[in-house]
């Protein structure tokens, strides 16, 4: 079984708790394809995809940018 699992991340307020998600899904038996959300480029490991921009021009909408990647 393969996991497609969107992260949305604003900042890094709460970086503890990503990288605690981070950790919980990379622990999984499944082979997890993780994707972090988000307003401005951010670096993490190589086997995390970052993608950039919001879906529209409404701020809040990064938490909605989902839909796009699922629908691919």
């Amino acid at each position: 079984m393969r996991i497609l699992a969107a992260i949305t991340h604003y900042g890094d307020r709460n970086r503890q708790h990503l990288d605690r998600l981070l950790a919980a899904y990379r622990a999984m038996r499944f082979e997890v394809d993780i994707v972090i959300l988000s307003k401005r480029p951010r670096s993490f490991e190589a086997d995390i995809t970052v993608r950039v921009g919001l879906p529209n021009r409404e701020p809040w909408s990064l938490p909605f940018a989902h839909k796009a990647l699922f629908a691919e």
